[in-house]
Order: C-alpha cells, then sequence, then structure tokens
C-alpha cells in the first residue's frame, strides 16, 4: 500500500472508535521488518541483556571537585584542623617537663610542686582548645558533607529525568536508584569524613615528626623508617581494596537491579510461578552462604557480593593487620632503643616518654590515613557511576547545539500530523528497523486508531510523534513545523497521552 492509500485510510477514520477500524484497512502498513522491536515502549518492547552503567573513576583531583562549592566551609575546617592538631601534639611534650620535674634533684619540694601544677594547667587549657576546635571542625565537614550528597543527588536525578528513552531501555531503574542511594551514601563518607580525616592524619604526622626531631633525631629516624616499610607494603593492597570495593557497588547494583523488576511486577511474577526463579536470580549477585561446603565462599562462575566481600574481608584485615601489627613492632623496637639512649645520658626519661606519645600518635595517624584512603578510594569509584549519569548528554537535546537559532514555541497548535518516509530502529538494536518508509497524514480535528498486532509499531509511531526517539529518517510534523524544530516542553505540552496499562 503506498503512502497516499495510508493517508486516505486515516482520513476516513475521522469520528469513529477503536474497534470500529477494520484491522485489514492498515495490515500492509510498514510498521515493521518482520522483527519486533527489542525495546521500546507499550507493546513494542521486547526482550533485551541486562545492562550496567558506565563507570569510569575520575582521577582524584576530579573527585575533589565534586566539593568545590564547599571550599569556604572546607578550607576553614582546615584551619581549625591545624590549629586543634598543634594543640593538641604540644600536649607530651609538655607532660615532659611534669616528668622531668620528678626526677630532677634540684629541685626542692615546693619548686617541684610548683612546676607540676602549672604543667598540668597548661595540659588542660590546651585539651579544651583542641576539643573545642575538634567539635567546631567535625560539625563543619558534616554541613559540607550533606551539602555535597545533596546537591548530586539533585543534580542526577535531575539529569536521568532529562534523558531520552534510549536510556531508560538501556538502563535499569535499580541500577539508577542504587547510585541515587549506596553510591550517593559513599560518597558523602568519602568527602565529609574520609578526605578530612585523611588531611587529619596528615597533618598529625608531620607536626609529631616535627617534634620527634626536636627531641631526638636518632630515634626519629630509626622510627620514620618503619613507618615508610609500613607504608610502602601496605600501598599495594589499599590498591587491592579499591577494585574489590568498585566490584562489590557494582555487583551490588546489579542485584538491586533484578529485585527492583521483581519487586515492582509482583503480579507477572506470581502469575508465571516465578518465584523460585526471581529468588535465584537474585541470590546469584548475592551469593548463598548455604550453598558452600565450607565457611568461606565456594568459587563461582557467577559474580556475586558474598564472594567478593569475603575477599574485601581478608584484604582489609591483612591491610590494618600489617598498619597496626607492624607499627606497634617499631614502636617498642623504638623503645628499646630509647632505653639505651636514656642510660647513656643521651635522653631524659620525661623527653623518652614524650617521644613514645608521638610514635604512639604516628602509628595512629599512618593507620588513619591509610583507612581513610581506602575509604576515599571507594568513593572515587562510586563517583565515577554517579558523574556519568550527570554528564550524560541526551540523545534528544531540549535545545539546539547552535544556540543562536532558537527552538519554535508556536502559542497555538491545530494538530495535523503528517510522517513523511519515517525509517526507525530502536538504539538498542539499530539493524532491526521497525518502520520502514512510513508515511501517514492526520488531518487536525479527527480520530484516527492505528491498528496492528502486538509489536508491530503503533506504540512506536506514538512515541516518535512525543520525540521521546529521534526517526533515522524521514520527517515528522505537526502544522508544518518539524518536531525538531518545537521545543520539546512545547510539543508535549500539547500532546494528551493515556498508558495503555493502570
Amino acid at each position: 500500500m503506498n503512502s497516499q492509500r495510508h493517508t486516505k485510510t486515516i482520513d476516513e477514520a475521522k469520528d469513529i472508535e477503536l474497534g470500529d477500524v477494520d484491522p485489514i484497512s492498515l495490515k500492509d502498513i510498514p510498521l515493521k521488518d518482520n522483527t519486533t522491536a527489542a525495546t521500546g515502549s507499550g507493546s513494542d518492547a521486547g526482550s533485551k541483556e541486562e545492562p550496567q552503567l558506565e563507570s569510569t573513576p575520575p582521577t582524584f583531583f576530579q573527585f575533589l571537585l565534586l566539593a568545590k562549592p564547599e571550599l569556604p566551609l572546607l578550607l576553614f575546617s582546615f584551619a581549625l584542623l591545624i590549629v586543634a592538631d598543634i594543640s593538641n601534639q604540644l600536649l607530651p611534650i609538655i607532660i615532659a617537663r611534669a616528668y622531668n620535674a620528678l626526677v630532677d634533684p634540684l629541685l626542692d619540694p615546693s619548686d617541684r610542686t610548683h612546676e607540676i601544677n602549672f604543667t598540668m594547667m597548661l595540659v588542660f587549657i590546651l585539651t579544651l582548645v583542641g576539643a573545642v576546635l575538634g567539635w567546631f571542625r567535625l560539625c563543619i565537614q558534616g554541613l559540607a558533607g550533606e551539602r555535597v550528597v545533596a546537591r548530586l543527588r539533585l543534580g542526577m536525578y535531575k539529569s536521568v529525568l532529562s534523558q531520552d528513552m534510549s536510556f531508560y531501555d538501556e538502563t535499569k531503574s535499580g541500577e539508577v536508584v542504587s547510585r541515587l542511594g549506596s553510591d550517593a551514601t559513599l560518597l558523602q563518607g568519602s568527602l565529609s569524613s574520609g578526605i578530612p580525616e585523611l588531611l587529619s592524619g596528615v597533618v598529625r604526622a608531620i607536626i609529631c615528626i616535627i617534634l620527634m626531631f626536636y627531641l631526638s633525631a636518632k630515634l626519629t629516624g630509626m622510627t620514620l623508617g618503619g613507618v615508610f616499610v609500613i607504608f610502602f607494603l601496605s600501598f599495594p593492597l589499599g590498591k587491592c581494596l579499591k577494585t574489590l570495593s568498585r566490584l562489590y557497588q557494582n555487583t551490588l547494583g546489579e542485584a538491586q537491579t533484578r529485585s527492583t523488576e521483581a519487586l515492582g511486577s509482583p503480579r507477572t511474577v506470581q502469575s508465571f510461578v516465578a518465584e523460585e526463579k526471581e529468588l535465584n536470580r537474585y541470590a546469584e549477585k548475592i551469593g548463598d552462604p548455604d550453598k558452600s561446603k565450607n565457611w568461606w565462599p565456594a568459587a563461582s562462575d557467577e559474580r556475586n557480593t558474598y564472594e567478593i566481600g569475603f575477599k574485601k574481608v581478608m584484604v582489609n584485615s591483612s591491610f590494618y593487620t600489617l598498619i597496626f601489627g607492624g607499627g606497634f613492632f617499631f614502636l617498642y623496637l623504638s623503645l628499646w632503643y630509647g632505653f639505651h639512649l636514656v642510660n647513656n645520658g643521651e635522653l631524659s626519661i620525661g623527653d623518652l616518654t614524650a617521644f613514645q606519645s608521638y610514635v604512639f600518635q604516628v602509628s595512629f595517624s599512618v593507620g588513619q590515613v591509610a583507612g581513610n584512603l581506602a575509604r576515599v578510594y571507594e568513593g572515587i569509584g562510586a563517583s565515577g557511576r554517579m558523574l556519568y549519569l550527570m554528564n550524560r548528554e541526551p540523545a534528544i537535546p531540549s535545545k539546539r547545539e547552535d544556540d543562536d537559532v532558537p527552538l519554535e514555541e508556536p502559542e497555538h497548535m491545530d494538530g495535523r500530523i503528517e510522517f513523511k518516509n519515517v525509517s526507525f530502529a530502536y538504539p538498542s538494536r539499530p539493524n532491526s528497523k521497525v518502520l520502514r518508509n512510513f508515511s501517514l497524514v492526520i488531518p487536525q480535528n479527527t480520530t484516527a486508531a492505528l491498528v496492528g498486532s502486538s509489536g508491530a509499531g503503533k506504540s512506536t509511531i506514538v512515541s516518535l510523534l512525543q520525540r521521546f526517539y529521534d526517526a533515522t529518517s524521514g520527517s515528522i510534523t505537526i502544522d508544518g513545523h518539524e518536531i525538531t524544530d518545537l521545543k520539546l516542553a512545547c510539543l508535549r505540552h500539547n500532546i494528551g497521552y493515556v498508558e495503555q496499562e493502570p
């Protein structure tokens, strides 16, 4: 049937109901190419492979730029951090004066008491200053983190809502929900806690090392050698933890996608008696501990959170064992050497006590840096998936690439619709054409019905008219206006649409 015959058939459908149209009259319209569309709205949709969101982790600098709007708050927080850490790290060297006063044979009891009282009053003042500044710092960091994650969630949700239908065809809703939920929470923890605590550990370690050199260069050199050995050995474990964390989040997102599909269509699941099948599909991604003969997960062809989580626990345990176990080993080694320095008169007992406090602080700081570095790596992996969603450009843009030529926004539409030699294939299956050289004219103020078998392309035609997709070739006009020249909001505002299902 040629395009003129198509037009005549639709013209004759004026003011009649859908059920009154002869199904034979439109059967020859080339709505499909022997193959049901892989994706689409309504009955045109078919099965498709389970997709995954692209995930390209940003650089560390790009990751930090996510918090750029909160830079003033974070800089103020960092200044408070430095002042608070300086006041706290001066405590051991001040307390050393009290220890030295206790064993100083040249001081009489009253002078010794005065020295101890003065020292401890100074300690209480510095402790109070550090606590107050620390409280303000934590409040500011928490506020900045909440602002960052709220802004990111809104930005990502706005971007998702503006995407074209091809995005929704290729992306499961569970994946998007996972990004808005768990990934955003990971990102918040990294930006509001991970990075600040990492910087806190670095600043504390630097201050302690400076004061350690002031007390004893020999002991400091020995201690730093141990710190560098620990850090060098822990670095590969940190990278491995980053990879496993990203895999864990991706797999968890896939599991949430499957659960969202089943929970979103309970009638379909139960009508096909598919409860067990859906449970097995979900278990493939989560893992079932009861299916393993041992306490640890058995090897599986399907990647699941149980198996990845076990590996993550093993690496994480090794990481912290190396950090804290190695730290205490070098602590006691330096203490042993310090006793000899005191015995030789090269170091006072008070200075050795202060030095050991700083060694504890450095060990704690190294562990703090390493632990929070792992959190930052997790945040970087999560931010890659979120940034992909935020920065994805819709295939159907809301404005022209050339902003100098504005889109049309007619004040009134009569409703004359014309499809002229339209061909179309869904983006997920570009080789399977749903429409081929399809032409149709629907005059204004008429009622028309498209009749065809399920999957023939009826819903596709409506989707193209609403510009959920762009035609591969041909043109679609309303009142002579190309729909690609109309503002999307104006076009869709003038079209009433009722879903096929309640």
